[in-house]
């Protein structure tokens, strides 16, 4: 189905659909408390513009206007800030199509979607997610939290940030692998995507609060769960009512989930299923129904972004290699080539298809992240001769924060991955992608360098560079509060905390580290009075 047809067809049916605020359902909302921002989760049940793909829900232009008006009378009345989404066609078309209907229903363009750059084939899906932009802003990239080539698109985090009191919050959906006729139905493959999730939870650095929602395809008492409420997440929809349940499979069953660590849960005025999909609702909601699974909602009170830390300062530096290598430093450790300016081209080079046995590094000035909140490096860069399959080896990227000058091997490096390399068979320069600054490396003499290495000349290639550019922001003062509760008792010395004598300090996992006091750094969880608060020890 053309893109045409169906913007045509979908304008024609919305045209005579109430504005929002005037939509009303017969059912009712859950209470999810007083909240300033409202979160919904929704398994859209594979909805695809396109229909002849094998896993679309609709294969004609009527069952898909139907499905569109249905969602978008549902998300209206809902009336969320944030819509976290599974089974989505894994274009971008998907989400613009289904934001163009909610403001061509609601009269003005209040609604918009993270972009996340999935172009995929139509037997994959994705997870993606639309918001009001005069709510809500997302800060920074949509990112994968597995490297698995299929779930990398269903398992999503983004940290958004209410305009209102710039309180930020990281929200992760994720679709995990759907029960079959395996022996053990699949639950390996979701163990292995709950452990991937908490991997990649633990190392988001640009805000402690996470929340975890999603089509998790097991209860809460399987092992998925248990490993990620072990982990220090505590599921909120049985937290508010403990009969919850999302999906009617042979009864009614709670497989979607609403999990937030210590901080986020803090924030959280409240959780429930809006029963408007499910066989298991009454009354019945065929007429309006568009999924198997129900919507679910998380109301949010945000606590107020914090002062800036006036210790940091915001970094946004850049270098082009136009005329010089600037503040970089070339090494040569072997071989006869060395790192240097294309003054005609005005790039950063290293040509070693004409020499044997080249070890060379390229390193940067020394940055102080130590007070900054998140670090951001990118680069363009290309790479012509030698075989496209050895970039990955032979041009790489590494870190340090003990190196102080000399040859690198005086300092401890580590590699991290570039995500975007050129083909290696002609001279288009590629962007790197963004790469986020390891917590590890938020130090104050942190280094990055260019490692180029080629063993022949034969396997050599020449690595060009240009348009670096490193960005930080800076972190809050060292105590934030996290809950809506009185002045903060608790302050910061020495790598102590200090303020209170019956406190229990947990790490963002939940892992005790009390008897730690003295020699802590980085964001806790600090629990004394009753009260949490959100503790950064710089």
């Amino acid at each position: 189905m053309k893109t045409k047809t169906l913007t045509l067809l979908l304008a024609a049916i919305f045209a005579t659909s109430v504005a929002a605020g005037g939509v009303t359902l017969p059912f009712d909302l859950p209470d999810i408390g007083e909240p300033t921002l409202v979160v919904c989760g929704q398994n859209m049940r594979n909805y695809f513009t396109d229909l002849e793909a094998s896993r679309s829900d609709c294969s004609t232009a009527s069952c898909f206007a139907t499905k569109t008006r249905k969602i978008v009378q549902s998300f209206l009345y809902i009336d969320a800030d944030i819509y976290a989404l599974n089974e989505l066609e894994p274009q971008d078309i998907v989400l613009r199509q289904l934001v163009d209907s909610l403001n061509k229903t609601a009269g003005e363009n209040l609604y918009a979607y993270v972009a996340d750059d999935i172009d995929e084939e139509n037997t994959y899906i994705k997870s993606g997610f639309i918001y009001r932009a005069d709510k809500v802003k997302p800060v920074g990239g949509n990112k994968a939290a597995t490297s698995q080539t299929y779930y990398k698109n269903t398992m999503r985090h983004q940290l958004f940030e209410e305009l209102a009191t710039g309180g930020q919050f990281t929200l992760s959906i994720n679709h995990f692998k759907a029960k079959d006729n395996t022996p053990d139905q699949g639950e390996a493959k979701r163990i292995t995507n709950a452990n991937n999730l908490i991997a990649a939870m633990s190392g988001v650095t640009a805000d402690p609060d996470i929340l975890i929602v999603g089509d998790l395809n097991c209860l809460a008492d399987e092992t998925p769960i248990q490993n990620i409420i072990s982990a220090g997440y505590e599921e909120q929809l049985l937290r508010y009512n403990a009969a919850s349940y999302s999906h009617c499979y042979g009864g009614s069953e709670l497989i979607d989930h609403v999990l937030a660590n210590a901080t986020m849960a803090a924030q959280i005025t409240g959780a429930g299923v809006f029963h408007i999909c499910t066989t298991c609702s009454s009354p019945s909601p065929a007429a309006y129904s568009y999924s198997d699974h129900d919507p679910y909602l998380v109301g949010l009170k945000l606590a107020d972004g914090a002062q800036e830390n006036p210790d940091c300062e915001t970094i946004a530096y850049s270098e082009t290699f136009y005329s010089s290598l600037g503040d970089f430093t070339s090494i040569n450790v072997s071989g006869t080539n060395d790192w240097y300016v294309d003054y005609n081209y005005h790039y950063a080079k290293m040509n070693g298809s004409k020499s044997d046995d080249n070890e060379d590094w390229l390193v940067s000035p020394s940055f102080n992240l130590k007070n900054n909140q998140q670090a951001t490096l990118t680069f363009d860069h290309t790479a012509n001769g030698g075989t496209a399959d050895n970039k990955t080896a032979m041009q790489t990227l590494w870190m340090s924060n003990d190196y102080e000058s000399g040859l690198p091997a005086t300092a401890t490096w580590t590699q991290v991955e570039i995500p975007n390399y050129p083909e290696g068979t002609n001279w288009t320069f590629v962007n790197s992608g963004e790469i986020a600054v390891p917590a590890e490396f938020m130090t104050e003499n942190m280094h990055f360098a260019f490692k180029y290495v080629a063993a022949t000349a034969a396997e050599g290639s020449v690595w060009e560079i240009k348009n670096v550019a490193l960005n930080a922001t800076c972190r809050t003062t060292a105590i934030d509060h996290a809950a809506a509760t009185s002045a903060m008792p608790l302050f910061t010395l020495d790598g102590r905390i200090c303020g209170a004598d019956d406190m229990r300090i947990y790490t963002l996992l939940g892992l005790d580290v009390t008897r730690q006091n003295g020699s802590l750094k980085g964001i806790y969880i600090v629990k004394t009075d009753g009260n949490a608060y959100k503790v950064v020890v710089p």
